[in-house]
């Protein structure tokens, strides 16, 4: 907690990211159940005192396959330790990956205590595209504009499509300019 207060107070950091929280290591001894839920609750008084968000990654147990062989979507109360998970998150999300013919990727609202922020059960369906390393929209193609030029329109875009492309050292370097970074 000191380092998150370091982060927010010295940079302005206002989201942070813990993964995967199975990872945390506990004191020997004590109940682990109530650790877990200290650990929650004290994540959620920083982020609510100091107005930040915080992703918590946490995997679920042994998750068991259902009568046709396959694996169901895990919930909050199948996270590996505690049903705090579930009782303390203000808004939970599962991804759950599809396998077999059809291999695709859920992202599934679990919780949501504002109803403006979600529907609860809503899912979003995505596909991987390996070439881009980037997940879109099933059943869309995927975008394969640069991620800081996402918002541009598609014409303004189809003129850089024509530029010869150049090796990730060449980006950086101002021909322009006699000092070049030496890679």
């Amino acid at each position: 907690m000191e380092k998150f207060k370091e982060q927010v107070y010295s940079y302005g950091v206002d989201i942070f990211v813990i993964d995967a929280f199975n990872k945390v290591l506990f004191k020997e001894g004590g109940n682990r159940l109530q650790q877990i839920n200290d650990v929650l609750t004290k994540l959620t008084s920083f982020a609510q005192i100091n107005d930040v968000m915080i992703f918590l990654v946490a995997h679920p147990t042994k998750m068991k396959k259902n009568d046709a062989g396959i694996y169901d979507c895990p919930t909050l109360y199948n996270v590996s330790g505690s049903a705090d998970f579930r009782n303390q998150t203000h808004d939970g999300f599962a991804i759950y990956r599809h396998f077999g013919e059809s291999e695709y990727t859920e992202f599934v609202n679990l919780k949501t205590k504002m109803s403006f922020q979600g529907e609860i059960g809503g899912k979003v369906e995505y596909e991987y595209h390996k070439q881009s390393g980037r997940y879109f929209e099933r059943y869309q193609q995927p975008c394969l504009k640069p991620l800081n030029r996402m918002n541009e329109k598609e014409d303004e875009f189809e003129e850089e499509k024509t530029l010869k492309p150049c090796s990730p050292q060449k980006a950086f370097i101002n021909e322009d300019d006699d000092n070049d970074i030496p890679f």
